[in-house]
């Protein structure tokens, strides 16, 4: 998700076979994000590409259509080859199940424990990652989906919910404030500046990066993403 944006940026900004690299490497990893059947992240590459569109003025219709193009043709590869076929039916079956909210029990589950840990420690929270170790305080003999089993999930399965339970209303506060403050100078530029779709495009993809993680967990693989990000926003 946060490549695919930044590469968006790319297409904006560069011309010639740089432009048309940066459009089929876009475009192959909309395919590839199809197929990870992760719905917190078809969500926030939608959210990320409205963002992108509605700060950079120089986006043109014929390198969205190039991307997209590319992205058609991997999946027609992908569907083309009867082993990987069934991976295109999952992704699919995937996305209906959104619509049932019992699919999701677990995570509801854990949101709402969570919910409770915080109400408990609203102001500062529980301490740095803490979830994990209040759960089997607050957990339920009949969890959904985790039942009798004797696990501790290390997330709420939210990084927003993770930090309002380690850090209170206080420090989640601070947090949101520090990126709206990152993000700010991007919505001022708006339409201004030779870089300006690449400062879209890092802004487009914190957006879609904090949006994804809502529904996971910042991963000791992906952490430091928003954070260079954000760095290379103000640097811009």
């Amino acid at each position: 998700v946060v490549c695919a944006l930044v590469g968006t940026g790319l297409m904006s900004h560069e011309s010639g076979w740089r432009q048309a690299v940066a459009a089929a490497a876009t475009g192959a990893m909309l395919a590839v994000l199809v197929l990870t059947m992760s719905r917190g992240g078809w969500v926030a590459a939608v959210i990320g590409a409205c963002a992108f569109v509605s700060l950079s003025q120089r986006i043109t219709r014929a390198t969205l259509l190039a991307a997209a193009g590319v992205g058609v043709l991997s999946l027609a590869a992908v569907a083309a080859i009867p082993q990987s076929r069934t991976v295109l039916d999952s992704a699919v079956a995937r996305a209906d199940a959104g619509s049932d909210i019992d699919n999701q029990s677990t995570r509801l589950s854990l949101w709402r424990l969570a919910f409770e840990m915080w109400e408990d420690h609203p102001v500062l929270g529980g301490g740095p990652d803490s979830f994990s170790t209040l759960f089997p305080s607050y957990r339920e003999p009949d969890q959904p989906g985790i039942g009798t089993a004797n696990v501790r999930p290390e997330s709420a399965h939210s990084f927003f919910f993770d930090q309002l339970v380690g850090l209170g209303a206080l420090g989640v506060t601070a947090f949101v404030a520090l990126v709206a403050l990152v993000l700010f100078p991007a919505l001022r530029s708006r339409g201004g500046g030779p870089l300006e779709p690449i400062a879209a495009s890092f802004a487009a993809a914190i957006v879609a990066y904090f949006i994804a993680v809502a529904f996971s967990f910042s991963e000791a693989m992906t952490g430091w993403m928003p954070w260079v990000l954000m760095g290379g926003l103000l640097g811009l």
